[in-house]
């Protein structure tokens, strides 16, 4: 089946190219890059965000492609734990003497 060229395959084409430059030690000169787009509209950070970015799509794509949901998915991150008042266990309610000191009640 022929290939059909669009945005997804022209990325994907193009981390390969990235790819095989990673594999000679070459890096990305990222500030001249940040200039060839435009010095006035795209930072040196906003070209890093993009390949980064781009990268991730082909990723998920692979993934898709392979059927592997571990490579697909966003992993999930842990939640913080409630405090003690919002967990619903019922705790025991203390009342202050006159000493300071507290007195469990039931």
């Amino acid at each position: 089946m022929p290939m059909t060229w669009n945005g997804d395959t022209n990325a994907k084409l193009f981390l390969g190219v990235l790819s095989q430059l990673k594999n000679h030690k070459l890096k990305l000169d990222y500030k001249e890059l940040s200039d060839y787009m435009g010095p006035e509209e795209c930072s040196v950070r906003a070209v890093q965000q993009q390949i980064d970015k781009l990268k991730k799509q082909v990723e998920e794509q692979n993934g898709a492609a392979d059927g592997d949901p571990a490579t697909s998915s966003k992993p999930s991150t842990p939640s913080k734990r409630k405090s003690g008042k919002d967990d619903g266990t019922p705790g025991t309610p203390s009342k202050k003497t006159k000493g300071g000191q507290e007195k469990a009640t039931a």
